[in-house]
């Protein structure tokens, strides 16, 4: 499994608990609920956004596969 695999699936539960923790915050701290939740949106939004841009970046810099590695129809191929 690639590291960029992890990061984007722990990507979603980090991603909620940004909205969580933002929307809670902006309850306690006065803000209406409507702005709370738009807050809460876009922290998931970034959150996410951020993530997947760095999976992305760990896949164009991890190492790239052999030919060995590669599933061709030639080499699946019954001899």
């Amino acid at each position: 499994m690639k590291i960029s695999d992890l990061v984007s699936g722990a990507a979603l539960a980090v991603g909620v608990t940004a909205f969580g923790l933002t929307g809670a915050l902006s309850l306690r701290a006065g803000v209406e609920p409507l702005y709370a939740v738009a807050r809460g949106i876009a922290a998931f939004v970034a959150v996410v956004w951020v993530a997947r841009a760095a999976a992305n970046a760990l896949d164009v810099l991890g190492p790239v596969a052999d030919e060995q590695d590669a599933i061709s129809p030639e080499r699946d191929r019954p001899a």
